[in-house]
């Protein structure tokens, strides 16, 4: 899932830390439709079996203005990358 907040950008993992499905959107965050894990909007645990919450993963940019996730990086939630050309202003 991908976000862009006046914070910046941030991408987060669709796949449960349970085992590996994918998680759908609800109203107030997201859920596993395997064994029933709950996240809320920031991809915390609300309620279990998943182990962590959901992986916030690496967003960059390359010169030409593409933006970039790294999903073999996880960074911590929260962490928003700002586009180059909201820097300059």
């Amino acid at each position: 899932r991908i976000v862009s907040t006046p914070q910046g950008i941030a991408a987060m993992s669709m796949i449960c830390t349970h085992l590996g499905c994918i998680v759908g959107e609800t109203a107030d965050g997201f859920q596993c439709p395997c064994h029933g894990s709950v996240f809320d909007l920031q991809g915390r645990v609300v309620s279990g079996p998943a182990p962590r919450p959901l992986r916030w993963l690496e967003v960059s940019q390359t010169v030409d203005g593409t933006l970039l996730v790294n999903s073999a990086k996880e960074v911590n939630a929260g962490v928003f990358y700002q586009p180059l050309e909201s820097r300059k202003s």
